[in-house]
């Protein structure tokens, strides 16, 4: 656990450097009869499916960096970037077609689950180090303790669904 500062630095590099891509890489849509400009967005979905779903989501995208430890944290730094890619495309949509105030107020709360992202980036790359370390045999030269993991696991799922239960009830309107 001693190297998580690194795997966290490694995490936030790969969320916001993919994120600043899918800022720059985003171009905006040349409207037609078929798909206008969005005026507002309208949801069919009761807030407590939106929540679930929502919740249901980014608790995959946190499972899928636990996991990923097994590829040595090839597919926790992929998931993560393609995560903060999609992001930067979402940050660059809504400021173009609702402008800055809809901008702050929609996606403020999602900087609490860029946290939790970033933050099973980190611990999955630590499980994918502590795995190669087992691998090599040197496991009895590190203390690894599952439930620092577990610890940490569980508050990245408390993030997630308290960021779920902000965007569903209180962003969107």
């Amino acid at each position: 656990m001693k190297y998580l500062r690194l795997f966290f630095s490694i995490s936030v590099l790969a969320y916001s450097s993919a994120c600043i891509a899918g800022v720059m890489t985003y171009s905006t849509p040349v409207p037609n009869a078929q798909t206008p400009y969005p005026n507002s967005v309208k949801l069919d979905k009761s807030r407590l499916q939106l929540f679930v779903d929502i919740c249901t989501n980014n608790l995959m995208v946190i499972a899928v960096n636990l996991v990923g430890a097994l590829s040595f944290g090839i597919v926790t730094v992929m998931a993560t970037a393609y995560n903060g890619f999609v992001f930067g495309r979402l940050l660059a949509f809504t400021f173009d077609f609702f402008g800055w105030s809809s901008f702050v107020s929609n996606l403020l709360p999602h900087m609490t689950e860029i946290i939790a992202i970033v933050l099973s980036c980190a611990i999955g790359l630590a499980a994918a180090f502590d795995l190669g370390s087992y691998m090599r045999n040197e496991s009895h030269k590190r203390d690894v303790v599952p439930a620092k993991y577990l610890a940490q696991v569980s508050i990245c799922a408390v993030v997630v669904i308290f960021s779920a239960f902000m965007e569903a009830y209180v962003s969107i309107e």
